[in-house]
């Protein structure tokens, strides 16, 4: 047995990073012409446009 490895006793953090590329345009036909700028901008609008969650605590941090 000892070609089996030891346990893994310590924590693993994966880092994903990515890259927006604001100009791309999105390839569904539903957003034929969109960019991903307009899309981020959308959200960015709707997440303000929502104000305080139900839970009583903000995105932000803030309470």
């Amino acid at each position: 047995m000892s070609d089996v490895p030891e346990p893994h006793t310590g924590w693993t953090f994966v880092t994903n990073t990515y890259r927006i590329e604001p100009g791309k345009i999105l390839r569904h036909p539903a957003e034929a012409g969109l960019t991903v700028a307009s899309l981020l901008s959308l959200l960015v609008r709707d997440e303000a446009g929502r104000g305080t969650p139900r839970d009583g605590y903000r995105r932000d941090g803030a309470v």
